[in-house]
């Protein structure tokens, strides 16, 4: 019963920071690192995006975020 019971706590408490962690995400406009990370991201093609420079983050992440904006570019759906 108490495993049960702990279970559902957590589970609600991930939902809950999940919910405070979406709220307003896309309120404030694009910081500057950020806003580079797009850039790099909406190249052209992958093999435009890996081969160029490494910056802070490595090129895995780019390529990630270059399928991710494929969905949109907007501040929401780029910071989720």
């Amino acid at each position: 019963m108490t495993v049960r019971w702990q279970s559902g706590l957590a589970g609600l408490l991930v939902l809950v920071g999940a919910a405070l962690r979406f709220w307003r995400l896309g309120q404030r406009s694009f910081w500057f690192d950020e806003s580079l990370a797009i850039y790099r991201g909406l190249s052209a093609d992958l093999a435009g995006v890996l081969s160029a420079p490494p910056q802070v983050e490595p090129p895995l992440y780019y390529a990630l975020l270059h399928f991710w904006l494929v969905q949109g570019a907007d501040e929401t759906t780029a910071r989720a």
